[in-house]
């Protein structure tokens, strides 16, 4: 039953994004891919190489039985305290960059909270009017703050779900109240990705404890005692889609509905030779299908003109859109001119449309050498996998989310590793995670699982 479990991860994985590669060329879009074997042929390779580092891991690697001292689950409820308020700093940074505010005007706040409430497609439209036009500058020694603040900012929510039990109502409470935070500043500019990453941030986390080995608090059992848990777990799902939907529209869900309301469409697409194949009489329900399709995949489609491209090494710097535009800031290195997406932007503009993180990977590797990235990738998952379900490993727990968000975002951008904050989680929690895998607490996986 074990090895059932522990493989399950790797099929949701892999079914996901085989229907997203379906989604490409049978979906509601003709993308007008003209290299298409050639595309497939490579995300073949990806996909075997990801799959053979999943099982390699199970059968040779070395997993963590949570033998090893300290136990970060008991440090992170006697720390947090520290971590809240340190969690809470970073928030405040967060929301400051995100909402391109000059100060912590709490009235412009409020105004700009209500706007994307009630009009999330003009909300979004005036950030993209504001982050286009260079007039926001942002204190690069407060977000260079972030380097420290930004992995107490993400591990805040998956502690607070695995620790739920363990907490009282008044650490729950504010907790919460920090949470909320960055949540606002996502409705404020109405970026559906904030919330994206919190609904899956907590549905894995429930994944997590109900498949884990916790005989006290894992199971169904775990997963019902967290009401509180499941009750932000449905806020977050249902205000998610009803965003991204108005967002995307242009109209709410309900004048849609209700009223009749025209919805706003990606036909300025068409110029990159996209097609639609919605009817005029199209359903919501297929309307808002096209949408979360061209949200999901677009990045395949710059990937397979990036295809045509010669490779030039960006010194592995071209993954990361944050460390490339930091050497060029600051350093003088301008990086982006190796990139493929800068390579194609007459085509496919770097700055309206993505890429996939297969893209940004092969910015530093080359497209054959993304085959080598994702073997990596696909044996550390198997690794965090197996340590977070069957050896209760605190910082293997934290870490999956991440990788929920690498994975779903993977056809469509490098939403990990392009961002300070989620770059610097990883990494940190990869390292604390590697720490916590002491010789002295191994085993042979294989014995465990008996795969020989």
């Amino acid at each position: 039953m074990q090895k059932y479990r522990t493989l399950l991860p790797l099929l949701l994985v892999e079914l996901y994004l085989i229907i997203t590669i379906w989604l490409v060329f049978y979906g509601p879009v003709n993308w007008n891919i003209t290299n298409a074997p050639t595309l497939i042929g490579f995300i073949a390779f990806y996909h075997i190489a990801f799959i053979l580092g999943y099982i390699v891991q199970l059968r040779y690697g070395r997993n963590n039985q949570n033998k090893a001292k300290p136990n970060f689950s008991k440090l992170a409820n006697k720390y947090y305290w520290t971590i809240l308020t340190l969690a809470f700093l970073g928030c405040l940074i967060s929301f400051k960059n995100i909402t391109m505010s000059n100060s912590f005007d709490v009235f412009r706040v409020i105004d700009l909270i209500k706007l994307g409430f009630i009009d999330p497609a003009q909300a979004r439209n005036l950030y993209a009017e504001k982050l286009y036009s260079g007039d926001y500058v942002g204190n690069k020694y407060l977000t260079a703050l972030m380097v420290f603040f930004g992995v107490f900012k993400y591990a805040l929510l998956p502690i607070l779900v695995f620790n739920w039990r363990k907490l009282n109502f008044c650490k729950r409470l504010f907790g919460i109240l920090v949470l909320i935070i960055p949540i606002l500043s996502g409705v404020a500019m109405s970026l559906s990705s904030i919330n994206f990453f919190y609904l899956f941030t907590i549905l894995v986390s429930l994944l997590v404890i109900f498949m884990s080995n916790d005989y006290e608090d894992g199971g169904i059992k775990g997963i019902l005692r967290r009401k509180g848990v499941l009750f932000s777990l449905l806020v977050i799902f249902f205000f998610s889609f009803w965003q991204f939907y108005a967002v995307k529209s242009g109209a709410s869900l309900y004048n849609v509905v209700v009223h009749g309301a025209r919805t706003a469409s990606f036909d300025y697409m068409t110029a990159n030779g996209i097609e639609f194949k919605r009817k005029d009489d199209s359903s919501v329900l297929y309307d808002f299908y096209e949408k979360l399709t061209v949200y999901i995949v677009q990045g395949y489609k710059g990937m397979s003109i990036s295809l045509n491209e010669s490779w030039d090494s960006t010194y592995g710097l071209g993954h990361s859109v944050f460390l490339q535009r930091v050497f060029e800031d600051y350093l003088g290195f301008d990086i982006r001119e190796r990139t493929y997406q800068r390579k194609i932007t007459e085509i496919w503009d770097e700055n309206i449309y993505w890429h996939s993180a297969y893209s940004y990977f092969a910015n530093d590797v080359s497209f054959y050498g993304v085959i080598v990235v994702m073997f990596f990738i696909g044996y550390f998952f198997s690794s965090t996998v197996t340590s977070a379900l069957f050896y209760n490993n605190f910082i293997a727990k934290i870490l999956l989310p991440l990788f929920a968000l690498m994975f779903f975002y993977l056809p469509a951008n490098n939403q990990v590793f392009s961002f300070l904050e989620n770059m610097i989680s990883f990494w940190v929690l990869t390292f604390v995670y590697m720490y916590s895998l002491r010789k002295k607490s191994q085993i042979n996986s294989c014995e465990e699982f008996n795969y020989k």
